[in-house]
């Protein structure tokens, strides 16, 4: 199954068109107009800058807010790349304690999909003859299903997770391919993540880095209720394809390519048309103890789904798509 989307124009290219305004949630359009009647003096500015592109965030969601832990988060959006961010950030003390309730056991329950997306993944790049090289690191590769499909394939590859400490630190450039599957939106400090992905890299290397696609079709009509959104302690960065350019080439990334994507976990099907279906039949997992047969019954609904969705991208904007790609090369 081919996930893939038309490539498309980098951003800051000559004639590229800039992506839909994101809208946030809750907002409907009265409420839209009611806020832009009050105009400026009603966005207060936050005193932080876009993680991606530094550009200025202002917090113009005005219903939607968070109370956990003592601290009250919202969402704050750049001005110049649409790039959102949890604001504000929240401490490493509260990210230990998100995380050590987070449900780890869905990602061993679901083992088997993952590791079928994984194989899809793979098979993709090769059909875009992306130079994988023979050595790819899996960063924040968790339970290491796409290394153990990589070495399927023939590649000699790793899983390194310095949140759940898997894998041992690897050495710095040693690796022709670094991927990184949704791991960018989880961090506090998204420069210092890249910049991590670059120092394992040989010179030359290939960086492929995989997030929600935060101006989607999921968060324009579901906003922080799209599967993959959740705000504001798990996912802390939702951005758009602008943002991460410019986060890229500050770190030393030379962009190739960018292209947006459906999956079996998340695509406008299952997702957006079916959301209130499949949340319904996701939320029969972890409260029953064939947690493994409702994982399985309801990844195969997913991939039948994700059929769907990818015969409907033919014929749809790709930047609707869920999930956002970019492709870079490592300039020393």
């Amino acid at each position: 199954m081919n996930s893939q989307s038309p490539a498309k124009r980098l951003p800051g290219q000559e004639g590229a068109e800039p992506s839909p305004v994101v809208r946030l949630p809750r907002l409907n359009a009265e409420r839209i107009r009611e806020m832009s009647a009050r105009g400026a003096e009603s966005v207060r500015e936050s005193p932080v800058r876009c993680p991606a592109c530094s550009g200025p965030c202002a917090n113009v969601n005005f219903e939607e807010r968070w109370t956990l832990f003592g601290e009250t988060y919202t969402l704050v959006r750049c001005a110049d790349c649409r790039t959102m961010s949890t604001f504000p950030l929240p401490t490493p003390k509260v990210l230990d304690q998100v995380y050590a309730t987070f449900a780890y056991q869905w990602y061993a329950d679901h083992y088997p999909a993952k590791f079928l997306d994984s194989m899809q993944r793979l098979l993709e790049l090769r059909r875009e003859r992306i130079p994988l090289g023979k050595r790819i690191l899996d960063f924040g590769g968790g339970q290491g299903y796409f290394s153990a499909a990589a070495r399927l394939l023939g590649y000699q590859s790793e899983t390194y997770d310095p949140v759940l400490g898997a894998g041992r630190p690897p050495a710095p450039g040693s690796y022709d391919t670094v991927v990184s599957f949704h791991v960018l939106e989880h961090s506090p400090d998204p420069a210092g993540t890249v910049e991590l992905m670059h120092r394992f890299l040989k010179p030359g290397g290939t960086l492929v880095l995989v997030v929600p696609n935060g101006l989607g079709e999921g968060y324009e009509k579901l906003g922080s209720a799209w599967t993959w959104a959740q705000p504001p302690l798990i996912h802390l960065h939702h951005f758009s394809e602008q943002g991460l350019a410019v986060l890229l080439r500050q770190v030393g990334f030379e962009l190739s390519r960018v292209s947006f994507h459906e999956r079996w976990d998340a695509n406008r099907v299952s997702d957006v048309a079916l959301a209130k279906t499949f949340a319904r039949l996701d939320s029969a997992w972890g409260t029953t103890r064939t947690r493994r047969l409702v994982a399985a019954r309801n990844s195969l609904l997913r991939f039948g789904t994700l059929m769907l969705a990818q015969a409907w991208s033919r014929v749809t904007p790709s930047s609707a798509l869920s999930e956002l790609r970019i492709i870079a090369t490592h300039r020393p």
